[in-house]
């Protein structure tokens, strides 16, 4: 199971930030988010809250207890079911719909020529 300190790392690298600069957005200081990331301190209530308010589309759960996704837009796809191949797209930061959905069609694409391929193949045998 991850800890807060790599959902915080995580956080800092889906939204291509350095440490210090996620700190400086949240208010902190980067020894606060070093010792965070690594474990040896828990965040405080304004650690916490402030990277909420900063990052208002991050799921509070996911962020505590590893609960859900990343990013709460996502929490429920259109069609209510994420296949485990297209799970990462649903987990990526400042994804638009329509991004996530053409990820989505070139994956279905694949899987369809694979498919081709394997019915020629049983045919032909």
């Amino acid at each position: 199971m991850y800890s807060i300190g790599d959902r915080v790392k995580a956080v800092i690298q889906a939204n291509g930030l350095s440490q210090n600069k996620f700190a400086e957005a949240i208010g902190v200081s980067s020894a606060a988010v070093s010792n965070v990331i690594n474990n040896k301190n828990k965040p405080d209530i304004d650690f916490v809250t402030n990277t909420l308010s900063r990052f208002e589309n991050l799921n509070p759960d996911w962020l505590l207890h590893g609960k859900g996704l990343m990013y709460k837009e996502f929490e429920t796809p259109v069609d209510g079911m994420v296949s485990e191949p297209m799970a990462q797209y649903y987990q990526l930061p400042n994804q638009s719909i329509g991004t996530m959905l053409d990820k989505k069609m070139e994956w279905m694409e694949q899987q369809i020529l694979e498919l081709t391929k394997q019915v020629a193949r049983l045919q032909s045998a």
